[in-house]
C-alpha cells in the first residue's frame, strides 16, 4: 500500500512541510527554533524576515520547512503552544502555503 503522501506533487509535499510559527520573542534565532523544533524530525530550512528599520530583528514569525509531511504534522501537533523565552508559540499551516515557498511573505498568523 503506497501512502497518500506518494500521490501528492513535489510541490505539494513541499508546502505540506512547510509550518508558521509565530510569537516569537525577538531575541530567539533561527538556530534557537531549528534547535527547539528538530525534534520533530529534519529540518531543511528556516526563513524569519528582517526587519531593517527595527534593527534588522525579526518580525516575530517564520516559516520552518521539514523534510517530510509528518515532520509538520508532529510539529504542529506537539508545539503549539510551547513556552519559548516567555511566549506561548502559535503554530500551524501557513494561510499562503504558495507565498510561504517562495519566500512573499504576505501570510497572517493561523487561527
Amino acid at each position: 500500500q503506497v501512502g497518500a503522501a506518494a500521490f501528492l506533487t513535489s510541490a505539494a509535499q513541499a508546502a505540506l512541510a512547510r509550518i508558521y510559527v509565530g510569537n516569537i520573542f525577538f531575541e530567539i534565532s533561527e538556530d534557537d527554533i531549528k534547535t527547539v523544533f528538530e525534534r520533530c524530525g529534519t529540518i531543511r530550512s528556516v526563513q524569519m524576515t528582517r526587519e531593517p528599520a527595527n534593527g534588522n530583528k525579526h518580525k516575530g514569525f517564520c516559516f520552518i520547512e521539514f523534510a517530510s509531511c509528518e515532520s509538520a504534522e508532529t510539529a504542529i501537533a506537539t508545539m503549539n503552544g510551547y513556552q519559548l523565552a516567555g511566549r506561548s508559540l502559535r503554530v500551524g499551516r501557513p494561510h499562503n502555503p504558495a507565498a510561504s515557498l517562495t519566500g512573499n511573505i504576505q501570510a497572517s498568523a493561523p487561527a
